[in-house]
């Protein structure tokens, strides 16, 4: 819910209007807990698409935007790791 409190907040600066509807809530439908990370992983990696394509539309048009999708990237890439160590087996 942060990236979409602080898209808002971006989006009213920039003079817009940001939608107040929510998207289709991700579910599972799954119990297994490798499933379920493999899912995440995969928002992870959705999320990562799109803020590279932020990134790419906005550089060089506005700092403020490219810093935005530059840390959301950073952020993405950093969740995706963690996801992934999840997914290792453990070194017993």
């Amino acid at each position: 819910m942060l990236h979409a409190h602080e898209a808002g907040e971006l989006i009213t600066q920039l003079e817009g209007e940001p939608s107040l509807g929510v998207g289709p809530l991700l579910k599972t439908h799954t119990h297994d807990t490798g499933k379920i990370l493999q899912e995440s992983l995969q928002h992870e990696s959705d999320a990562l698409k799109a803020y590279e394509d932020l990134l790419n539309l906005v550089e060089g048009k506005s700092v403020m935007l490219e810093e935005y999708a530059t840390r959301l990237i950073s952020d993405e890439t950093r969740h995706a790791g963690e996801v992934r160590k999840m997914l290792l087996p453990p070194n017993d």
